[in-house]
């Protein structure tokens, strides 16, 4: 009987991941050759799976013996939201990252680090404050047979956070909404030799529509490991500029804004967008 409720168990499980992936591919309107598209463009899903599957499992040392003891599950696959997702931040943008050098704040487990070598990237740096993600970002992108990357735990909001004379694209993707300093790491940009800079934002509904610009300032839990960062309390003051905010300061800085795309995570909870500035 036990036997039989952990087949049910994984049929259902099994059945629960397809229907998510037909409502979100209906919900966003991809057609079945977009998605084929999408994921013709990046590396093979077991690395992207891997590494959420160790930081879920809270696993982040001896990820060569777990990689050798680890089976992909074969009915899983990049989730549709996922792959809308990466189109916005990575394949819209390949000329921004194919040749290029290019520095990966916030990389986080190191997925669009990996993407950025598989679509041809020259170098890539990563630099996130949680030290123990990096070891999944290395372990990934070296698996996959890259060997241009590198991670190092660096906190943009240090005073000695300084961009490498050599970067071409900046990639800030999911980050500026978790911090409070976004005019000074802006001017970082500015001031560095980067031509190009590709932002992820998720706008808070109050501002949302609103021209003009506004940050919306709120409180992340920090023990989230995806939320804002702090070395000793609980909370950490952050602020989600709108668009509008976004826009203004670049082009006050110099930047100007090439592409704009807004797209929907989690069936409409969170409306993201991504901005491309070149100078």
């Amino acid at each position: 009987m036990a036997e039989k409720t952990k087949i049910n168990d994984h049929d259902l499980q099994r059945q629960k991941f397809l229907l998510e992936q037909d409502l979100a591919q209906a919900k966003l309107g991809l057609s079945p050759s977009k998605i084929n598209s999408i994921k013709k463009q990046l590396p093979d899903k077991k690395y992207y799976e891997f590494a959420y599957h160790m930081f879920f499992n809270k696993q982040f040392d001896n990820l060569e013996k777990q990689w050798q003891s680890w089976e992909p599950w074969e009915i899983w696959d990049y989730p549709i939201q996922d792959l809308n997702r990466f189109d916005n931040i990575i394949i819209k943008n390949i000329d921004k990252i194919s040749g290029k050098n290019i520095l990966d704040i916030g990389c986080n487990l190191g997925y669009l680090s990996l993407f950025c070598l598989h679509a041809g990237c020259n170098d890539i740096q990563g630099i996130d404050v949680r030290k123990n993600k990096l070891n999944i970002a290395n372990f990934i992108c070296t698996k996959a047979g890259f060997l241009k990357h590198s991670f190092s735990p660096v906190s943009i909001n240090s005073e000695d956070f300084k961009i490498s004379d050599n970067v071409n694209t900046i990639l800030f993707a999911g980050v500026l909404y978790h911090i409070s300093n976004h005019y000074e790491i802006l001017k970082k940009f500015t001031n560095s030799s980067a031509t190009a800079v590709i932002i992820e934002n998720d706008e808070s509904q109050r501002f949302r529509h609103d021209h003009t610009p506004n940050i919306h300032w709120r409180f992340d839990t920090t023990s989230d490991p995806m939320d804002g960062f702090s070395e000793t309390g609980q909370q950490v003051l952050v602020g989600k500029p709108n668009q509008s905010w976004i826009n203004t300061v670049m082009s006050e800085m110099g930047w100007k804004l090439k592409n704009l795309n807004n797209y929907e995570m989690n069936f409409g909870e969170n409306l993201k967008c991504c901005s491309v500035f070149e100078r």
